[in-house]
């Protein structure tokens, strides 16, 4: 349930909750905004999921861009094998650490919208 500490709020908070891609539609008795029923956070869970999958896609990207430069640095021989394998070695820790952040959090989250 929102609510506003200003209610003359209350109106742009509906327009901009409406326009968003969360799908909600508030109702607004000119106090409160309901609380969610058990649909519709299952309906906000698969949307935190997909932005979750986004999230693991961008950062294997950023990853894959980092080899390809690291890739191009050794035949150019601006640096050797070695340093080639351990940047790519430091380069896939950092993103597994980000990976499971973004786990940690998206477990968190989930369990946040499920709370009644």
């Amino acid at each position: 349930m929102v609510q506003p500490w200003d209610k003359q709020s209350m109106g742009e908070i509906e327009k901009s909750l409406q326009k968003s891609e969360t799908g909600f539609n508030p109702s607004n008795d000119g106090k409160n905004i309901p609380p969610l029923n058990q649909e519709r956070r299952q309906d906000l869970v698969r949307l935190l999921k997909r932005k979750i999958g986004d999230g693991k896609v961008s950062i294997r990207n950023v990853r894959r861009d980092g080899q390809d430069t690291l890739r191009k640095m050794e035949r150019e021989k601006a640096i050797s094998q070695d340093q080639n394998r351990r940047a790519q070695e430091q380069l896939q820790k950092a993103t597994d650490d980000h990976t499971k952040a973004i786990d940690q959090v998206g477990i968190a989250k989930e369990s946040e919208i499920l709370q009644v």
